[in-house]
């Protein structure tokens, strides 16, 4: 008997995949955090800031797609728009940040991202993984009011972070339309958002 995609990783919620959203357009291969745990808005975003969440993805994925969720709060004013796939830093030209893996097309409308929604955006260049371990999903946005994304909460993490992973960072630069590589200094946070990837 032969199970889908979405079936086989809600059996690994052990490992952070968790439930998984059903209607996704395409299988869910991973998520950042389980969906359920996805009920806060959490700390603010900063318009042109890079917000980063950790995800684990096994060797030989093909990742194609990333999607986020929004909160409560819809960008308004919007110029640049754009999520990214980063991985942990072991190909990275500076120590202590990561390295561009693939990008999305930048965004450029001003209302792109809607309130209490999903939004997917095809990477330029599909990725193929090259070792099984923590990558990053990256969010930027560059807007007079920068969407409120569905979050996790801070508390659970404590533990986790102690461990030596680190779960949530930022970078505080502003950028427009492309992400940078290398990453660019990255500042710890205990707020990771939801992310899945397909």
């Amino acid at each position: 008997m032969s199970i889908t995609t979405n079936e086989k990783y809600n059996l690994f919620g052990d490992l952070g995949v968790g439930k998984v959203p059903y209607n996704a357009s395409s299988p869910v291969i991973a998520q950042t955090i389980s969906l359920e745990l996805a009920n806060t808005t959490g700390g603010s975003l900063g318009s042109g800031q890079i917000n980063l969440t950790a995800i684990y993805l096994p060797l030989a994925t093909t990742i194609t797609n990333i999607t986020l969720l929004s909160n409560s709060t819809a960008e308004s004013g919007g110029s640049h728009l754009w999520f990214a796939l980063y991985d942990d830093g072991r190909s990275s030209s500076s120590a202590g940040q990561l390295a561009l893996l693939s990008q999305t097309a930048d965004q450029t409308g001003a209302t792109v991202f809607a309130a209490n929604s999903a939004l997917t955006l095809a990477l330029l260049a599909p990725y193929v993984t090259t070792y099984s371990g923590i990558y990053y999903i990256a969010f930027c946005c560059t807007a007079s009011t920068v969407p409120s994304l569905a979050n996790g909460q801070a508390s659970s993490l404590v533990a986790i972070t102690a461990s030596g992973v680190t779960i949530a960072t930022s970078v505080t630069s502003t950028f427009t339309n492309l992400a940078p590589n290398p990453s660019g200094a990255l500042t710890a946070t205990m707020i990771p958002f939801y992310s899945y990837v397909s």
